[in-house]
């Protein structure tokens, strides 16, 4: 899976669920690999205020007043959905699924609707002078988790996944394929959190810092063979004995679904076939409808943007924006109460 130049079936909103139990993984440092990673399409970038390292805006120049980044018309961002799969960790998810490794996701997901991590090159620049190299290819962010996991993650001869496909004087098809991560066993460290709402048990976990595998430390390989999924993929109706009988769209969350549906090349791409496939026509048109509703109001509640929103009506792209999303009229921000909405409990494996 490169830059352009798993999980339940896919089904209709108004599915009825079983009753929800969370799954509780054991927290630590644990052996993981990334599982699945889905192409989450296209999306047209929103205003921020420029933040420095430490999280605090930063000034104009000009003016004294809080910077704003304003996209350029037209500006998308590519986003991944990747999940990770705990090796030592296993849930018997019933029926055709059975016992599968736990899969967790490592994008944000909010109100039910994958984030997805960024997928965007950037200028390579001398780490001293910081002045852009001519010659050398754009790679990924050595801040992103793609960077971090390919620093961590080996072939079977030793060497290093990030020197693969990210080295700068590498060119070839390989470079910036985070595909190549997949099914590679590291350590994660996990964080897990339990929240109790209205009797129920919400699950909130977190994976940071990841590590090397120990030289002498053996791990059993996962239960289900990791895979991408992209949007023209030839195959994504395809029913595969490696994966129990079932195809590479059944992989997919209905958050991850949520987020492809508002994608800018989602309409007559394979995706979109597949999705039509499994729902009926019907069905899409409902779920598109759900995942509309959840960006408004994960706009409305971006208090960021509705800041920006008040100050600037007429900024430069917030007519583009209203196009796609209503926006809310400005309000005061406030602190937001614990939204757990995110959590998911949409997890077959």
């Amino acid at each position: 899976m490169k830059p352009r130049n798993i999980n339940a079936p896919a089904r209709t909103e108004s599915t009825e669920q079983k009753a929800f139990v969370p799954i509780i993984p054991e927290e630590g440092l644990v052996p993981v690999q990334v599982g699945l990673l889905v192409d989450l399409g296209s999306h047209k970038k929103l205003p921020m205020f420029a933040k420095d390292n430490a999280g605090n805006r930063e000034k104009d120049d000009d003016t004294g007043e809080d910077k704003i980044l304003w996209p350029k018309d037209g500006a998308v961002e590519q986003k991944i959905a990747c999940y990770i799969d705990l090796l030592d960790q296993t849930h018997d998810y019933e029926g055709d699924i059975g016992v599968k490794n736990i899969r967790l996701p490592l994008h944000p997901v909010s109100r039910g609707m994958s984030d997805g991590l960024n997928f965007t090159t950037v200028a390579p620049r001398d780490p001293k002078t910081n002045a852009y190299i001519k010659g050398r290819p754009w790679v990924l962010a050595s801040t992103s988790n793609f960077y971090k996991i390919a620093g961590v993650t080996k072939y079977e001869d030793g060497t290093k996944v990030a020197d693969t496909i990210f080295k700068p004087e590498y060119k070839n098809a390989k470079l910036n394929d985070i595909s190549q991560l997949l099914g590679k066993p590291f350590m994660f460290n996990l964080e897990v959190r339990v929240q109790e709402k209205d009797d129920k048990k919400f699950v909130n976990t977190k994976l940071k810092s990841p590590v090397p595998l120990g030289k002498s430390m053996k791990v059993d390989p996962a239960l289900m063979p990791a895979v991408s999924v992209g949007f023209d993929d030839k195959d994504l109706l395809e029913e595969k004995e490696e994966f129990g009988g079932i195809a590479k769209i059944d992989l997919l969350r209905i958050a991850d679904i949520r987020k492809i549906v508002l994608a800018e090349e989602y309409n007559h791409s394979k995706m979109q076939e597949a999705i039509v496939e499994r729902n009926g026509k019907d069905g899409e048109k409902e779920i598109v409808a759900k995942a509309k509703e959840i960006m408004q109001k994960i706009v409305e509640g971006d208090r960021d943007l509705q800041e920006i929103f008040a100050k600037h009506p007429n900024g430069p792209e917030s007519k583009e924006v209203a196009q796609d999303v209503v926006k809310s009229p400005p309000k005061t921000p406030s602190k937001p109460a614990p939204n757990f909405s995110d959590m998911d409990d949409d997890v077959p494996f």
